[in-house]
């Protein structure tokens, strides 16, 4: 391919002799400029001919075709000369075979490369330095931007041969990106899965998965400027409708696989903290130790908080407000599980009040870390306290007013307590309940207005807390 620029250097030179001096030797009836522009269109196509029965490549290709489109171009303005009226200087048959083959190949060195990325992101999983930090100090891997250069280098290097062309090869990156994305998501749960089965023993395992997460984060980010921009270069608002849901489809796998890895980092705190959240509502490990079992509690999320912090804002938001529903959810579960019983009313007032204590502790900590944690289990769990610490007489009201004030209250979460107080037989659990919003016909409740609160939320935490065989917990 090095000879195509002295191939059109001397027709261009030769063909600019004839044209202004060479027709001054002939009769116009000659018409020696068209004759000689004829022969030397012959020569080019026998030139490219030539080369394309010589076999070319991706690259190869591009160039020829920028060639021929810079003879056409060149010629024509500086020249006069339209080698188009005469012929084109390659059958459009011969050019879809041509970029029939540039297209295969491009598509098989993106993927090949994407393929080559994942290994290499292995690999650097398990080193034994901390990933790098961007100007932010968040861990990061260079997965995205290597991913994203890819992308733009074969299409601004695809983007001379027509519209068309760029948004098959902006297809075929799509296309290729979707396959790396399975491999990266596989290739994460395999490092995960061996990091635990002790298979391997990565030093710096959470975090590069903190770095996997914010590059897949960054990953969006560039998917929404790469849309963005061939917006602005194709001067409309949207793409056509296949590339907007693969725009879409790649930005949302991306999204997905940095909360996987998210929901992987809290995996991992709750399994440091599975023993002391099964100590909770126990006589030996948490009523005669009150707050001891919380402050591990708190210290350890404080402790792998100095990690977290190191996730994008998204992510750290994310992860926080997960670390406060699975505490939730455990503080709920070990009230409404009998771990033991509380007889006395001195005991009874005891839990109540540290299970308060506790709960605005807790409530504190995450509402300091994120302020898209929620409060409201803080009163949702104070109002199971007062069900725990109060008289008889009052506890019709007091369990009206927590099914009023959370719906997602039920018989079974009730019956647990009353079942953790150890006051109160079968059958005097059932005969107080029916003076209770909860003892109520659906008819009889929207006779008297319906319970506040109705609508559920979409995930709400004790919904998902069922307590099996809930009336056998009163023997």
């Amino acid at each position: 391919m090095e000879h195509l620029s002295e191939v059109a250097r001397t027709c261009y030179m030769d063909l600019q002799a004839i044209t202004t001096a060479g027709v001054q030797c002939f009769p116009p009836s000659y018409d020696i400029a068209a004759f000689f522009i004829k022969r030397y269109h012959r020569g080019l196509i026998e030139v490219i001919c030539q080369l394309i029965d010589m076999g070319l490549n991706a690259r190869d290709i591009i160039t020829l075709m920028i060639w021929i489109g810079d003879i056409k171009t060149s010629f024509a303005e500086t020249l006069g000369v339209d080698l188009q009226s005469v012929g084109p200087l390659m059958k459009t048959d011969v050019e879809t075979d041509l970029l029939k083959t540039c297209h295969g190949q491009v598509e098989s060195n993106v993927r090949e490369l994407m393929g080559n990325m994942v290994k290499t992101e292995q690999e650097e999983w398990n080193s034994q330095q901390p990933p790098e930090c961007d100007v932010k100090g968040k861990y990061y891997t260079p997965v995205g931007i290597n991913l994203f250069q890819i992308i733009d280098q074969n299409i601004q290097a695809l983007a001379p041969l027509g519209l068309p062309t760029k948004m098959k090869v902006l297809k075929i990156c799509l296309g290729a990106l979707d396959e790396f994305q399975r491999k990266y998501r596989n290739a994460l749960d395999g490092y995960y899965k061996d990091a635990v089965a002790g298979r391997i023993e990565p030093p710096c395992c959470v975090l590069y998965i903190i770095a996997i997460a914010n590059s897949c984060r960054s990953c969006v980010e560039f998917t929404e400027q790469l849309k963005k921009r061939m917006c602005m270069e194709l001067n409309e608002s949207t793409l056509d409708k296949e590339f907007e849901t693969g725009f879409k489809s790649v930005a949302e796998e991306f999204d997905k696989i940095g909360l996987h890895c998210c929901d992987i980092l809290v995996d991992v705190l709750f399994t440091d903290l599975k023993k002391v959240l099964g100590g909770l509502m126990t006589r030996d490990a948490w009523f005669s130790q009150p707050m001891v079992l919380v402050g591990t509690v708190e210290g350890t999320i404080l402790d792998f908080n100095g990690d977290f912090s190191k996730l994008k804002p998204a992510y750290h938001t994310y992860v926080i407000v997960q670390c406060q529903q699975r505490v939730i959810e455990s503080y709920l579960l070990a009230l409404c599980s009998k771990r033991m019983v509380l007889k006395k009313d001195k005991e009874r007032e005891k839990a109540a009040e540290y299970i308060v204590d506790e709960s605005r502790k807790m409530s504190a900590m995450f509402l300091r870390l994120s302020h898209a944690c929620n409060p409201r289990y803080t009163q949702l769990i104070e109002m199971m306290a007062e069900v725990i610490k109060s008289k008889q007489e009052y506890l019709p009201l007091d369990i009206s007013s927590l099914a009023n004030k959370h719906r997602e209250v039920n018989e079974g979460h009730v019956v647990a307590l009353l079942a953790m107080r150890g006051d109160m037989s079968k059958a005097q659990v059932t005969k107080m309940l029916q003076s209770t919003v909860l003892g109520k016909t659906e008819e009889e409740e929207e006779g008297e207005g319906a319970r506040p609160g109705r609508r559920r939320e979409e995930k709400n935490i004790l919904a998902q807390i069922s307590v099996k065989n809930h009336w056998g917990l009163l023997k």
